[in-house]
C-alpha cells in the first residue's frame, strides 16, 4: 500500500464552505450523518437537554427538524416528528399512547419486542409497565 501521509488533512476532514456576499433561497441539504462536537462536556449537554446541538443523524438532525416544522406548519399543529423507518414510527406512536397495565397483542414483527432491533423498545415498554406478546403462530 503506497504511503499517503503526503495527504492534507483537509481534504478528509470537513471544509468551510466558500465565502459569498448571497445566500441560498432554499435551506441547504445537510449530507452529514455524525456530528462532532468540542469535548465530551459538550456532549453531555446536548443529551442532557441543556443544549441544542445533534450527534448522530438517527437521534435527529437539522434536514429533519426543517421538514419537520414545515410538516407542522402545513397542518396547524406543533411537535412533528421526522423518524429514520417506519419501525421507528409504530415504536414512537406505541410508546406515545401506552401506559402502564396496557396489553399490546398483535403480528410477531410489531410486538415481539424481544427482536434484535427493538431492545430498546422493549426496555422502554417493561419500564412503562406495557405488557406485549405476538399472536401464536399458525
Amino acid at each position: 500500500m503506497p504511503d499517503r501521509s503526503d495527504i492534507p488533512e483537509n481534504l478528509v476532514r470537513r471544509t468551510p464552505l466558500p465565502v459569498s456576499i448571497s445566500r441560498p433561497v432554499v435551506t441547504p441539504i445537510m449530507p452529514a450523518v455524525v456530528y462532532a462536537s468540542d469535548c465530551p462536556d459538550e456532549l453531555d449537554a446536548q443529551y442532557e437537554g441543556r443544549v441544542k446541538g445533534y450527534t448522530y443523524a438517527r437521534e435527529g438532525h437539522p434536514n429533519a427538524e426543517v421538514l419537520a416544522a414545515k410538516i407542522d406548519a402545513l397542518e396547524g399543529a406543533t411537535g412533528g416528528l421526522i423518524l429514520g423507518s417506519g419501525m421507528a414510527a409504530v415504536t414512537a406512536a406505541l410508546l406515545g399512547c401506552l401506559k402502564a397495565g396496557d396489553h399490546v397483542l398483535g403480528g410477531e414483527v410489531v410486538v415481539d419486542l424481544d427482536h434484535h432491533h427493538l431492545v430498546g423498545a422493549k426496555r422502554r415498554a417493561d419500564a412503562l409497565g406495557v405488557l406485549h406478546r405476538p399472536l401464536p403462530r399458525r
